[in-house]
């Protein structure tokens, strides 16, 4: 091979890597967190890519869905069809943590009754009950430290 050739073979070998590497991160970008607490699986998104695949592609129908009330933040899943009080109050300290918050309200409800907008992780619900905390669980601010992506 002439040096142009090789020069032009190692320019395009360079290019494919450098385009893997970056399909590699938009995947990659899409993957949610996953915390194994209290006997069952919470999963949540950081950003609104992470909350719309977690909510409408990994998530069950009937896992329990959870948010901040009335405020931008992650959505969160418990891969459990009946939660216990314990882990929906876990699940309401991880909305808080995740928003920033301390205190506030947060509201769950099934996934099948969680319905997806035209804006990327942006829903409606039509039912949810509604968790109201004056304080974060120990546990899950300790917790959310060990969080790992799926």
């Amino acid at each position: 091979m002439s040096e142009e050739e090789l020069d032009s073979l190692s320019f395009d070998l360079l290019n494919k890597k450098i385009e893997s590497r970056k399909n590699d991160k938009i995947k990659n970008a899409k993957n949610p967190y996953s915390i194994k607490v209290l006997g069952t699986e919470f999963l949540f998104g950081k950003n609104k890519e992470q909350n719309q695949n977690l909510t409408f592609h990994l998530a069950h129908h009937k896992n329990t869905f959870m948010h901040i009330h009335n405020y931008p933040g992650s959505h969160i899943v418990i891969k459990n069809e009946n939660p216990t009080k314990e882990q929906l109050l876990f699940g309401a300290s991880l909305a808080l943590l995740l928003s920033f918050k301390t205190t506030g309200e947060v509201m769950y409800c099934k996934i099948s009754d969680v319905k997806s907008t035209s804006n990327t992780g942006l829903v409606n619900v039509k039912k949810y009950s509604l968790i109201k905390l004056n304080q974060i669980s120990e546990i899950a601010q300790k917790s959310l430290k060990e969080a790992k992506k799926v």
